[in-house]
């Protein structure tokens, strides 16, 4: 009889292990966001970034064994692996937002896998079930975003896809820059909708994995802006107003992380090594600049003047005299 008694113990006990281990009910379908990935898959989760980053700074082959085959077949794999141990050594930092997903589907090899429609997450489904992790640096004006995505595959849990992008620019999101941009058109300062517009197009989601909530409205507002600039401006522009008729050919940006600079790059008469002539005829375009341009004087930003006799040519250097001028309005 004890014979049986333990037989039938030992039948329970591994009829339980079965059913808690082997037999486990699938997950929910559906998009988990932050707070609301339940606590212990999220704890699971997050310990693959951690693992992920660890592996990277330490071990390169330590690394891509936490990595799929997909991923793998990249051939600038190791550079990747360089480029974010560079941003998290430079910078610190931290899960901005994660996504668990329960994809339809997927269960049984003939089941067709199907994503999650979400207002928030753009993907492919990869596998039944995924995980996204978004990373910024806390003290930066251009943040760059670091995208980590996840896919849980027969053999477990491994990384699929890592990504960079710019989630703010001069300290600012995409949305922020769109708007500011509509509000210099709505001045008339073009050259300042046109900076600000492609900063927000730059950075107007900061991962190919978010939908931006005004992707469309950026893209046709920079197309109408640029298209407007077009038609209105034509190099090179002649600045009639000073004496020496300087020609205007070209006008850029730079958002860095310290300032933002205005590039304006001129044909000068005057002989380059005449210093003294070249600044007084740089204090009349200053002065003439924003009838031609209205709005280049307005704002923060460094504005650089590049004066030179014959345009660039790539893969040659040109004499050339800059000045400098910061503008705070």
């Amino acid at each position: 009889m004890r014979s049986i008694a333990y037989k039938l113990t030992c039948l329970i006990v591994l009829l339980a292990i079965l059913i808690g281990y082997g037999c486990q009910t699938p997950p929910k379908e559906g998009v988990f966001k932050d707070k609301a990935i339940p606590a212990d898959k999220a704890t699971q989760l997050r310990q693959l970034n951690t693992d992920l980053f660890k592996a990277i700074k330490t071990d390169r082959d330590d690394a891509e064994l936490l990595c799929s085959k997909e991923l793998l077949k990249q051939k600038n794999l190791k550079i990747q692996f360089e480029y974010v141990n560079k941003l998290r050594t430079e910078n610190e930092y931290f899960l901005l937002k994660d996504y668990y997903i329960v994809n339809k589907g997927g269960n049984d090899d003939d089941d067709i896998l199907k994503g999650i429609e979400n207002q928030e997450v753009d993907y492919q489904p990869l596998a039944k079930e995924m995980y996204f992790a978004f990373f910024v640096p806390k003290q930066k004006q251009n943040k760059i975003m670091l995208t980590l995505v996840y896919a849980r595959y027969d053999v477990g849990w491994k990384a699929n896809n890592i990504a960079i992008g710019y989630y703010t620019q001069l300290g600012k999101t995409g949305t922020q820059l769109f708007e500011a941009a509509k509000k210099n058109y709505a001045q008339g300062y073009l050259v300042n909708a046109i900076n600000n517009i492609m900063l927000a197009a730059n950075c107007k989601s900061g991962s190919a994995y978010l939908k931006a909530a005004n992707g469309d409205e950026i893209a046709e507002f920079s197309k109408k802006v640029i298209d407007e600039a077009n038609s209105k401006i034509k190099y090179p522009l002649m600045l009639s107003g000073v004496k020496t008729h300087p020609e205007v050919f070209s006008i850029s940006s730079d958002a860095k992380e310290d300032e933002f600079v205005q590039y304006v790059y001129y044909l000068t008469k005057l002989k380059i090594t005449d210093t003294a002539a070249l600044k007084q005829e740089n204090e009349q375009i200053k002065l003439q600049l924003p009838a031609a341009f209205p709005g280049i004087n307005k704002g923060k930003k460094t504005m650089l003047y590049s004066a030179m006799n014959r345009k660039p040519i790539v893969g040659q250097s040109v004499d050339h005299m800059d000045f400098e001028e910061k503008i705070d309005n």
